[in-house]
């Protein structure tokens, strides 16, 4: 569940902060990572990062591509706490090089 939702993420998604405090980020931004999420989540556990390129969606409903990285916070005792993600928008340059393509 999203805790925390930075003005950049209003920017880069459309949502409010108040719209997305709450949400299931995966469902809120119709999330599709490259290979199933399971598996992501498991080296997210396993590893305690994962990098990768999702494709998500704004909310007016355009595709977007971002990438993106995960760092997971664990408590003292090593239990999950929190993911903390940071994403950069990369559609523009993933259209240019399916253009040049």
């Amino acid at each position: 569940r999203i805790t925390v939702w930075t003005r950049g993420a209003e920017r880069l998604y459309g949502w409010s902060r108040e719209e997305a405090i709450g949400r299931v980020s995966d469902e809120l931004l119709a999330t599709q990572p490259p290979c199933p999420l399971s598996s992501v989540h498991a080296d997210l556990l396993a590893r305690g990062e994962w990098q990768g390129e999702l494709r998500r969606r704004h909310r007016s409903g355009t595709e977007l591509v971002v990438s993106s990285h995960w760092a997971l916070r664990r408590s003292a005792d090593g239990e999950p706490l929190a993911v903390v993600e940071v994403c950069t928008d990369i559609t523009a340059l993933r259209e240019a090089e399916n253009a040049l393509r």
